[in-house]
Formats: structure tokens, sequence, C-alpha cells
């Protein structure tokens, strides 16, 4: 068996970019005059790279994958080897060993956000804003990214989403007050872009970096809508520790009397019957006499309905209030169901000083035990002196 003869050349390197296409003159055809016959070929190449012997042309456009290390962001180049056997198709014994190197740089791909620079977005004073901005990267799809920002207003923050690393959201609530119509003095009212309203503008600078280190910049402004407050007038806790409060105490008497004719019941009350009066002078505060006149017709209870009882009363006094004179009349109904645990009301009513001002009037009561009852109302119209909600505990012996 004899030893086939070689002759070594030189491997040179040939630097490239990834997907920049390469049209190189093999080596071998530098050495194929040399040889007897035509020449015979063994080579190696890189992924996707092509021979053509007749036009002694080796082609090749690396991917994007070709200059990097997935596995290593800091690596910016890759290193290939192309080698090959030559011999002659006279001489099958004689032959020559070639290579050379190809280096791939690594291009980065587009990053940046998927905003435009500049971009307006709109927020409101009290609202709770969010936004989310994504990072398009094809290098690094899984993310990886470190973000950062300029200016970005006290209490706002920004960070990268652990489920989806190319979504970075903002968040933030603009204080009520946040936008300011006066500064220095001076009247400051600017005018948002989108909506004409007042509004105070920021513009945020957001920054993100890919593990490679490459980094990507934007602008966006937010145009923070001023809103307005309705003025309150809040007195301070101690505004009542200097008055001179006049501390009385005096005896009254209250009086009723009721009828009762089978289902029909007459009642008569009085309240304030001696009149007494609190303070001197042109502070003095009498508490007046008031009557009142009621009549009310009660059913027959049936299974676990305790009965209806269907009302009406009318004062015979006009009593004076912080509402102005008052002087009612009312009538209503009332049941009492689950034998006897649970009683619904209604009724309207109606001041008849002046012009008559009615009112409606809803309730519920929740029998505790026989004795004590849980009440709850709830009245609606024109008359502001009875208007409003009522609870109260009732106790019967």
């Amino acid at each position: 068996m004899g030893l086939a003869r070689r002759r070594n050349v030189p491997i040179p390197a040939h630097m490239l970019s990834r997907r920049s296409p390469v049209l190189l003159l093999a080596l071998v055809c530098l050495l194929t005059p040399v040889l007897r016959g035509g020449p015979a070929l063994d080579y190696y190449l890189p992924a996707g790279a092509t021979y053509d012997p007749k036009n002694g042309e080796l082609k090749w456009t690396p991917d994007f994958s070709a200059g990097s290390d997935p596995q290593d962001p800091t690596v910016q180049s890759r290193t290939y080897k192309v080698t090959g056997k030559v011999r002659s198709d006279l001489d099958p014994v004689t032959s020559n060993d070639f290579g050379f190197l190809i280096v791939v740089k690594n291009v980065p791909r587009e990053f940046r956000f998927n905003v435009i620079s500049g971009q307006v977005f709109h927020l409101k004073e009290g609202v709770a804003y969010k936004q989310t901005l994504k990072l398009v990267n094809a290098d690094f799809p899984n993310g990886g990214f470190r973000v950062s920002s300029k200016n970005l207003p006290l209490g706002a923050t920004l960070a990268v989403d652990p489920v989806t690393p190319t979504d970075i959201t903002l968040s933030f609530t603009p204080p009520v007050g946040f936008t300011q119509l006066r500064k220095n003095g001076a009247a400051y009212a600017p005018r948002c872009q989108l909506t004409n309203l007042y509004c105070e503008t920021v513009e945020v600078e957001l920054a993100a970096t890919d593990p490679a280190g490459e980094m990507t910049v934007t602008k966006i402004k937010w145009e923070i809508e001023d809103v307005r407050q309705s003025p309150q007038l809040v007195a301070p806790d101690n505004v009542a520790d200097d008055l001179d409060v006049s501390r009385e105490l005096k005896s009254d008497l209250d009086l009723g009397a009721m009828a009762n004719f089978g289902h029909v019941r007459l009642g008569l009350t009085v309240k304030n019957v001696t009149e007494p009066t609190f303070g001197k002078g042109a502070q003095a505060v009498t508490l007046e006499r008031q009557a009142r006149v009621g009549l009310a017709v009660l059913s027959v209870p049936n299974g676990a309905l305790q009965g209806w009882t269907v009302a009406a009363d009318a004062d015979l006094t006009t009593t004076g209030t912080v509402h102005g004179n008052v002087r009612h009349v009312a009538a209503g109904v009332e049941g009492w169901l689950a034998r006897g645990r649970v009683g619904v009301r209604a009724g309207v009513s109606g001041n008849t000083v002046d012009d008559l001002r009615p009112a409606a009037s809803a309730g519920v009561s929740l029998a505790v035990t026989k004795a004590v009852h849980v009440n709850a109302s709830r009245t609606q119209g024109r008359d502001q002196s009875v208007q409003g909600w009522s609870t109260s505990v009732s106790v019967a012996f």
C-alpha cells in the first residue's frame, strides 16, 4: 500500500458580516495547473454554503445566528473553517490539502420600542393609568432586558412583565393638584394637545438594554388633565374649643292617651307641655308645645300574617325648625309577616304650611324578641324637614 504525497496550503482568514453574500475564488483553482489532468475535490463547507467546481466559486450567505452564540450574548463573532483535498484523476496517489477560515461578525437586528418617539398619551388626575409597551428584538425573544427612565413623575413605576419579558409596563395615578394653573404667582394654563383642556405635559425618556449590550431609547409625552374640585369649607378640629356653651338641666312633661274601639284606635299626644326655655335674652331657645292626633284601623290576623294596620295622623300645632315652620299630615299602612317577626310599612306625608310639600317613606322592622324591635326607614320628597334615613331600636313593655 503506497503513501499519498501531500502538499499543505496555508489557511488564510476572511472576514464577513452575517447576512453578507460570499463569493470566494476557491484556492483549489490556484492549485489545479500544477496537477496533471482534471482535479478531483473533497471538501467541507459551513452549513448553507455551496461550491461550484466549474467556476471555482464558493457562495454563502450567513444567517442571523451565524455570528452570535445564543448561550453567550457577549460573543460578537464566530469562525468557520473551510477544508478540502485536491488531487489529479491521472495521479490518485498525490493530493494537496487546503483550507481557510471565515470569520462572521454579529450584526444586531432591529431593537426598538413599539411606540413612535414623541407620541402623546392622555392621563387624568385621580384616575389610575397603566400603559404596556413592547420591545421588538428578534435576537432576544425571551427577554433579559434592563430598563430605565428619565423624568418619570414621583409615584410612577416602570417594570418588566415577569410573564411576557418583552412587555414593559408603566403605571401612574396622577394626584389631584398635579396640574398647576399658577406658577411663580402668575397664571399658567397650558392646554392639552389631544383634548384642548388644561394639562400638565411630562416628557418621559425610556431606555432598554439587551443582554448583548445594545441599547434603544424612546421618548413619550404624558398630558395630565386638570380636574377641578368643588370648594369645601373645612373647620379645624378645635374650632369650638373657646365657645361659651350654656349647660342647663330642666324638667318637662309629655302626655299621651289612646281609646280602643275594637279594631279602631284613636290617639292623642302632647309634647313639651311645660314649654321649657334654655338660655337668656336673645339667645334663649324655647321648646314649643306640640300636639298630634291619630287614627288607626287594624285587620284580623290570618295565619303567618299578623294583620294589617291602616293609619292617619295630623299635627294640631305649628312647629318651627331649621327648615321653616312645619305642620304635618300623614297616612300609611303597616303589616307584620312571618308570624310577627318581620314588619313592613309605607306611607306619604305633607307639610301643610304654605304650599303642600309631599314626601314618601318606606321602612322595615325586625323583631329580635317579642319586646325588642330594630327599625329602619327612608323618607324622600320635597319636605326637607323629614327627608333622610332613620334607624332605631324600640322596646315594648
